[in-house]
């Protein structure tokens, strides 16, 4: 587990992250931000803390922004067609700050699966039905360890779809 997952649950973690921001420059610690943002599950608790520490007024306004764009991601959504030639499960899933973004899962055959992700921009909902996420997790979840299991590298971003397949 990296040091930013463990943000939520390592207090030492933390301690670690006051450090080092503390140590950085203020375009530095835009990016430390906006990483945080992008790659942790829960930003909010790292996001906090570096507002608490941060003396630059700007630095801090940014924070702020970036805060209140996590509190206004949307709940995830999610699709599943299902056909005589295969599936597709599709992912709707706000990224923390990031315009909303579609992860694509698409199995033809048993062996042929395909990952990639996408703006929701680029994205239309013609044909597809929702369907709770718990439905659509239980049928991508297979698909995605079969395109691993054959070498298939995942794109760019899906870090930011990981907590979707948590085991909780």
């Amino acid at each position: 587990m990296s040091f930013l997952e463990r943000l939520d649950e390592d207090d030492d973690a933390l301690d670690g992250l006051a450090f080092t921001y503390t140590t950085l420059s203020a375009p530095d610690r835009r990016r430390l931000a906006r990483a945080i943002a992008q790659d942790v599950p829960n930003p909010t608790g790292g996001l906090g803390l570096l507002l608490a520490l941060e003396e630059d007024a700007e630095v801090a306004a940014e924070l702020v922004a970036l805060m209140r764009s996590l509190a206004a991601d949307g709940p995830t959504t999610a699709t599943l067609t299902v056909g005589p030639s295969g599936s597709e499960v599709c992912l709707v899933h706000p990224s923390f700050g990031l315009a909303p973004e579609v992860m694509r899962i698409t199995q033809t055959g048993h062996d042929s699966v395909s990952v990639s992700i996408e703006s929701l921009e680029n994205f239309t909902f013609d044909g597809r039905t929702e369907v709770p996420l718990a439905q659509a997790i239980d049928e991508a979840a297979p698909a995605l360890w079969r395109y691993l299991r054959s070498g298939g590298a995942m794109p760019n971003g899906a870090a930011r779809f990981a907590p979707l397949f948590s085991a909780k």
